[in-house]
């Protein structure tokens, strides 16, 4: 009998959440203040000022992937120190649950 794990994501699909996500980490929104104080995770899509931030830095024209099917997903973790942060990274819509289930994991 076959046990099912957690969906499958591609190596390609995180290394591009992570190179631009590396854009957007500086934007604030509401929804990410409440995240880190109540230590859940916020997805939510990208507003208009993440977007144009990531213009010509981490996504350019031409990108396999439309900034509308991006999601910014808000994480608050424990640092190896101790300390809790909030961590963003910006994936593709259809990857960002599974995204919240690998940090959920580790």
């Amino acid at each position: 009998m076959r046990v099912a794990g957690p969906p499958r994501v591609s190596s390609a699909w995180l290394l591009a959440a992570m190179l631009v996500g590396s854009s957007v980490v500086g934007s604030t929104a509401p929804n990410r203040a409440s995240a880190a104080s109540s230590g859940r995770t916020v997805i939510e899509r990208l507003d208009r000022a993440a977007q144009n931030a990531m213009v010509g830095v981490s996504w350019f024209e031409g990108c396999p992937v439309p900034l509308r099917n991006l999601r910014r997903v808000t994480i608050a973790f424990v640092d190896f120190s101790g300390a809790s942060r909030t961590g963003v990274i910006v994936v593709h819509r259809d990857v960002a649950a599974a995204v919240v289930r690998v940090f959920a994991a580790l």
